[in-house]
């Protein structure tokens, strides 16, 4: 019985130990089913990833933009190996997270190579097209046009540019250099006549008597201004031997460069028109490469009596008298007028001074008046009522103008009328 006893104690330990390692296998086995729900779950999730890294590959190699990223996918690929070699039941999940950060890491990593080749190309197609503007008029500056831009390198690969190198070379010297030296060597002759035209009017001037037995000449100056000089070195420097220039490939683009240096600036360039435009108006206005001065001079010997650079310190009737004299001669100039009392049948020389005589001297407004008529001028004089005594010699007619009622009025008499009116009143 005693040994019965032992016997029925054991089979119930037995049947203890039974059902501990039952529950205990049902506890393995929901592990091992739940590990292997999240082992498809992370596969399907690589595989999804896989798609997404093949489909941005096509991408990048049908914009042909960047090489391919092949460090991804060989990540990618190592990962999915290291799953395979280290998974167990014990630490699932840690290895999970660990595999899941990699994973995120080397995506960051690409995405961040990604955007900056992005941004570095956005960069380079605005340099592009700011050296081409013309050219890429319709080039947007944005990642999607990619596919423009290689459309565009295509055709000039098709067009094969490099075989026509050395006929650009030639046009290059015969129109572009020709072009700017035909451009200096207009710029010269205005330059010239200038010259020419001073001298002219110093022949005039040398016929009117400024003070007792002195004459006025003009002095042309070169203007010391630093950027005419700059403009008349560089256009010099494009210029000088243009017509027999070396055919080595280095001179050819030395002289390209200044030669694009100077129309660039002329036609004003990004970011600086404006004051590009106040330049070239500047420097291509000969007229501008000049100061003027007046020496006084005695008929005697040509020795200079005095010089006038301004009519600073010049008392009033000096002020006025250097004023007539310079006006005559810039009329001289303009009406082209080689001698003074010059007659020319079909010139029309006709000047209107606007009370230039009111507050004047009298014998400066006398001095005026007859270098004017020595320039067989047509002049319309409008003075005060107390001047017309002083211009009566130099009119045929006179308009008087008076204002009643608030009604202008007008009558216009002969300087005969004038002068008969004038004796019966006084």
């Amino acid at each position: 019985m005693e040994d019965l006893n032992k016997t029925s104690d054991k089979l119930n330990k037995l049947r203890e130990q039974k059902i501990k390692l039952e529950e205990k296998l049902n506890r393995i086995k929901d592990k091992i089913s739940t590990t292997t729900k999240k082992q498809g779950g992370v596969e399907t999730k690589i595989n999804e990833l896989r798609d997404k890294l093949n489909k941005a590959n096509e991408e990048i190699s049908s914009n042909n933009d960047f090489p391919k990223i092949g460090y991804l996918e060989n990540c990618l690929n190592d990962i999915i190996n290291e799953i395979n070699a280290i998974i167990s039941l014990d630490d699932f999940d840690k290895q999970e997270r660990a595999i899941i950060k990699r994973f995120n890491d080397a995506k960051e990593n690409f995405q961040k190579e990604f955007s900056n080749g992005k941004s570095k190309l956005i960069k380079e197609m605005g340099i592009f097209k700011n050296k081409y503007v013309l050219e890429t008029a319709e080039l947007g500056q944005e990642y999607q046009y990619l596919s423009d831009y290689n459309k565009f390198l295509l055709k000039l690969q098709n067009d094969d540019l490099p075989r026509f190198e050395t006929r650009f070379k030639d046009l290059l010297h015969q129109h572009t250099i020709q072009g700017i030296a035909s451009f200096n060597a207009k710029l010269k002759r205005d330059a010239d006549e200038i010259q020419e035209r001073i001298k002219s009017i110093n022949s005039s001037l040398k016929e009117i008597q400024y003070n007792e037995g002195r004459y006025i000449n003009i002095e042309v100056l070169q203007n010391i201004d630093k950027e005419i000089s700059e403009f008349k070195n560089e256009l010099r420097n494009c210029t000088s031997n243009s017509f027999n220039f070396s055919d080595d490939d280095y001179y050819n683009e030395q002289r390209f460069e200044a030669v694009k240096k100077i129309i660039d600036r002329l036609k004003g360039r990004e970011g600086t028109f404006d004051a590009d435009k106040k330049w070239r108006l500047k420097v291509t206005d000969v007229r501008n490469w000049f100061n003027f001065a007046a020496s006084e001079r005695y008929y005697s010997d040509d020795s200079q009596a005095d010089y006038y650079n301004d009519s600073t310190g010049k008392s009033g009737g000096q002020k006025e008298k250097l004023a007539y004299t310079i006006l005559a001669a810039g009329l001289a100039y303009q009406f082209g007028l080689r001698k003074i009392g010059e007659i020319k049948s079909r010139s029309f020389r006709f000047v209107v001074i606007d009370e230039a005589f009111g507050r004047g001297s009298e014998e400066s407004a006398r001095f005026g008046l007859e270098l004017f008529k020595k320039l067989d001028l047509q002049l319309m004089v409008i003075t005060p009522l107390q001047k017309i005594h002083v211009i009566e010699p130099y009119v045929d007619n006179v308009g008087f103008i008076a204002i009643s009622d608030n009604k202008s009025k007008i009558r216009n008499l002969s300087i005969e009328q004038y002068k008969e009116e004038h004796n019966e009143r006084a």
